[in-house]
């Protein structure tokens, strides 16, 4: 059957909600199994009859496509009812003979969408390219009687245990979401990779099975989905898009940028990469509270490293006659001078930055006349790594704070605490917070090579812990600066859904 594009049971505001599907989805256990055997008999085998000669397989069994598109759907439906999942219907949306796709997933799965729609058990909103917008389906109510009466649960679904971590990109990588970019991974063979590789596998397989056996979620969100503004680059405008704040959202990929491996190999992946700064400080992991600790200007230390400097304690504060306040000027110039870090030249760093201010700012309309001052300001101020700007040394950078994180990772997976990472910035519970600039301090001394000193690592956290406000208020009484503090302390009170959701992870570890 061929789908109608006329077909359009869902608002626009719909179909903004709604997620990709997820082809790494996976279950062994039996009473799933006889779930999927029971659709497959009563509305597909008819039309996959067993064929003698076994060259005419397919390349993923039909059946195994059907249990991976069913329990996507199933997890969709169980964490929103009302969540959509994207599914692209074009031959070049799939590409079955390949590392990053263990399930060997084609485009048969096109056939068994189309098998499902026919007979009733998912819906849909047609999609097309030049909308930007894949083909959205769910569940009927019919398939969703048919979910109840099997009794699944969470707990029986998990990611295929061969799914790749060690990935080599054709371009940059970006947190936000970047599923639109079809075949982003080049295909590789070890032998052809860094001698290290293996470990890498090892070690980030420990870190993910760490992962999953953690709980970490948002203490003050009911339902496990937040909805994140993001820069939709294919429409050039903001949008939404839907995280699932769930175990299954939490596997981590070391990607290499550019197919070098030299270049790159950040860890990309969590749900917490997804969300922003105000929903990440309400992460509690294991139901203890967590700060994120911001390695400001991580980038900047690491060039002054490079020429064998200790880089100055306020790199971006420069005193510029301009219409904005200290705090505004600071926050540009850090702005510029990262974006002219990742930039080939002067007129794309510029343009780059003023892409990512937000609409109607004042930092939305400066000229380049004007981002020239305070980037001249900067490199008087800085000359030792001034001729490191506009040379396109982000990538290279990304390598080396790819390496640091691994070894801040490797040292508390060990020890079997989860460390959250958003590339320079660092998410773990507060008890460790001494302990991981220890650690990153170590791991920056390491990659810089310094002989005879130890890099001494500038950090700053995004808030205080509630324990030491408290601690200074007694010593100093209460300020405008005490007052702001409490402001900006996240809400530790666990609602009742982050409770449900507790008691549920206890539950499955019994």
């Amino acid at each position: 059957m061929k789908l109608d594009p006329n077909h359009k049971p869902k608002l626009p505001e719909e179909l903004e909600h709604s997620r990709p599907l997820d082809v790494h989805k996976w279950s062994d256990y039996k009473h799933v199994n006889v779930f999927i055997d029971l659709i497959w008999d009563e509305f597909f085998s008819s039309s996959y009859p067993v064929s003698p000669k076994a060259s005419n397989r397919p390349k993923s069994k039909p059946k195994k496509q059907l249990k991976v598109l069913l329990l996507d759907l199933y997890l969709a439906w169980l964490s929103d009812p009302t969540l959509l999942v994207g599914i692209g219907l074009s031959k070049s949306d799939y590409k079955a003979k390949s590392r990053y796709n263990e399930l060997h997933i084609s485009f048969e799965l096109v056939n068994i969408v189309h098998l499902a729609v026919g007979v009733g058990l998912i819906d849909y909103h047609y999609g097309t390219e030049g909308s930007g917008k894949v083909t959205r389906f769910w569940p009927t109510a019919y398939l969703i009687d048919k979910f109840i009466e099997a009794d699944l649960g969470i707990e029986d679904i998990y990611r295929h245990p061969d799914m790749e971590v060690i990935c080599l990109g054709r371009n940059n990588f970006e947190i936000e979401d970047d599923s639109s970019k079809k075949h982003k991974y080049v295909e590789y063979e070890d032998k052809d990779a860094p001698e290290a590789i293996h470990q890498w596998r090892i070690d980030l397989k420990a870190y993910n099975k760490l992962l999953e056996e953690s709980f970490i979620d948002i203490v003050t969100i009911e339902k496990p989905v937040v909805k994140q503004r993001y820069k939709d680059k294919i429409l050039k405008r903001y949008s939404y898009k839907l995280v699932e704040i769930s175990p299954l959202n939490s596997f981590v990929k070391r990607i290499f940028y550019r197919e070098d491996w030299a270049l790159g190999g950040r860890f990309h992946g969590g749900w917490w990469q997804m969300v922003g700064s105000d929903w990440r400080k309400h992460i509690f992991i294991n139901d203890k509270p967590t700060d994120e600790q911001d390695f400001s200007g991580l980038h900047v230390t690491l060039l002054y490293g490079l020429e064998g400097l200790q880089p100055p304690k306020y790199p971006y504060v420069l005193n510029l006659k301009s219409n904005f306040t200290q705090e505004e000027q600071k926050a540009i110039i850090k702005g510029l001078v990262l974006t002219a870090i990742n930039a080939k030249d002067r007129t794309s760093a510029f343009q780059a930055f003023r892409q990512d201010q937000e609409e109607g700012t004042a930092e939305k309309r400066l000229k380049n006349v004007q981002l020239t001052k305070f980037l001249d300001a900067f490199c008087a101020n800085n000359q030792p790594i001034a001729h490191y700007l506009c040379n396109d040394m982000g990538v290279k950078l990304m390598a080396m704070d790819g390496r640091i994180t691994a070894k801040v990772i490797n040292h508390f997976t060990k020890k079997g605490v989860p460390v959250l990472s958003v590339h320079d910035s660092y998410i773990l519970d507060i008890e460790y917070q001494k302990e991981l600039h220890e650690v990153m301090s170590e791991a920056i001394t390491a990659e810089l090579d310094f002989a005879s000193t130890k890099f001494k690592a500038r950090i700053e956290p995004t808030y205080r812990a509630m324990g030491w406000i408290k601690a200074w208020e007694q010593v100093e009484g209460t300020s405008p600066e005490l007052v702001k503090m409490y402001a900006d302390t996240p809400n530790s009170i666990r609602c009742d859904g982050y409770l449900e959701r507790k008691a549920l992870w206890r539950g499955e570890r019994i």
